[in-house]
């Protein structure tokens, strides 16, 4: 049985200033958020979320690193996977909520190597969303 598998891929383009740039690959959409609020996606979750230095410019712009979190969450299937890269501090601050987000079936923070487009003390989150039922929290 073939299974179709749907990623999200967030990437903030800085000459845009707050917009982020979202490219969705399974059906090949493109779109630019330019606010601090949720996004359509409906009917559509994803297997994988992507975000390289999201958080860092939600953070620099006075939006809510935790209100982007929930928005992945939502988009986010059970056993998905979130890959993130930031500088990092923000990386801990995300791991510290691992738990709260359900995305602990397990994950690890690496120290990303440092090249030409990498900003100085960026680290990789690497998570995965278990699936969890309302019983679970009584």
């Amino acid at each position: 049985m073939h299974q179709e598998i749907h990623l999200l891929i967030l990437a903030v383009k800085h000459s845009l200033g707050i917009c982020i740039n979202i490219i969705v690959m399974a059906s090949l959409m493109w779109m630019v958020l330019c606010r601090c609020e949720a996004y359509s996606t409906y009917p559509r979750t994803y297997d994988l979320l992507h975000a390289w230095g999201v958080l860092s410019d939600i953070y620099d712009h006075d939006c809510s690193v935790e209100d982007l979190l929930l928005e992945m969450d939502r988009l986010l299937r059970p056993y998905g996977l979130v890959i993130m890269r930031d500088r990092g501090y923000l990386i801990d601050r995300v791991s510290k909520q691992l738990d709260a987000l359900h995305w602990n079936a397990w994950s690890t923070v690496l120290d990303a190597e440092k090249d030409e487009i990498s900003d100085a003390d960026e680290k990789i989150l690497l998570a995965r969303k278990q699936l969890w039922q309302p019983e679970d929290i009584l």
